[in-house]
């Protein structure tokens, strides 16, 4: 009963480019292909390797449906997919899922879009470090290093001269 998910597994440690459509059907949980959880979870990890540095136009938009899915396993690994591949077209899905509901998400994402390192999400990440979740401010600010532009630097020096968890710890 195992055989799909180790044979992506096997798919993944050979890093063989002719895999990714019989994977992404796999994850995508292609119809007539009854696709339990645990494959299609196998399928994502094995993309990642596949597609890693890739720019494939049809992987991504499968990839972005998959984040839709109800199921927020599969949601997050198809995340890690599309910051796997470095795809620029991937950023506008991205930073709009660390909008969306969802505090599991919204980390995930700005997570993502440090890993991704455009500079184009500047806004959303220096937005983000002004929140009231601290889960989602820290993730703003490792993601801003991540970034790697300086001209973040003075909302990170305030962070951590008068941030909030900096207001705690002096109390």
């Amino acid at each position: 009963p195992d055989v799909r998910r180790h044979a992506a597994d096997a798919l993944a440690s050979l890093k063989d480019p002719a895999s990714e459509g019989p994977l992404l059907r796999l994850a995508q949980g292609a119809p007539g292909q009854r696709a339990r959880r645990i494959e299609r979870l196998a399928a994502l990890v094995a993309l990642r390797g596949v597609l890693r540095g890739r720019r494939d136009r049809e992987a991504r938009e499968t990839l972005e449906a998959i984040l839709d899915s109800p199921d927020v396993s599969l949601s997050l690994g198809a995340l890690d997919v599309l910051v796997a591949m470095r795809d620029p077209d991937s950023v506008a899905r991205v930073r709009r899922l660390a909008k969306a509901p969802g505090l599991e998400f919204q980390q995930a994402s700005l997570y993502a879009l440090g890993d991704l390192g455009d500079a184009r999400v500047l806004p959303d990440l220096l937005a983000a470090l002004d929140l009231d979740v601290d889960a989602l401010s820290a993730a703003a600010a490792w993601s801003l290093g991540k970034v790697g532009d300086p001209t973040v630097l003075p909302a990170l020096y305030e962070k951590i001269d008068h941030g909030a968890w900096a207001t705690r710890i002096n109390a």
